[in-house]
């Protein structure tokens, strides 16, 4: 049976390796960088996050902060982050996003019964 009811607009969808790392407000201070540091690594993370191109609010695993710069559990992995997105046709909440994640032990053990959502909005 069909679905009826708003469809999102198709995409082709291309896999790209990208390189990220741990961000949010507080990710210098986690990584126990001095102030000089801090500003380099956030200097890199800006250059890196908009290298990422136009549709950066979507990824299959990496890093990726809530939608205020929460930083997730470390102790859980991320699978697949999906954000706003106007021209898919997505649009969630305020500017917001899911995050399906899997404790990191759930995942070596392959247990996907333990994968959970996050939503997170502006």
């Amino acid at each position: 049976m069909a679905a009826d009811g708003p469809a999102l607009t198709p995409r082709p969808v291309a896999a790209r390796a990208v390189l990220t790392l741990p961000g949010g407000y507080d990710a210098p201070e986690r990584l126990g960088l001095d102030v000089y540091e801090a500003i380099a690594y956030e200097e890199l993370w800006e250059r890196l996050d908009g290298a990422a191109g136009e549709h950066a609010g979507h990824w299959v695993g990496g890093h990726a902060t809530g939608v205020q710069g929460e930083t997730p559990d470390p102790g859980t992995a991320l699978l697949l982050h999906l954000a706003d997105d106007h021209a898919l046709g997505f649009d969630f909440l305020d500017a917001g996003a899911i995050q399906f994640r899997i404790p990191r032990d759930a995942l070596a053990a392959r247990d996907w019964s333990q994968a959970f959502a996050e939503a997170d909005s502006c």
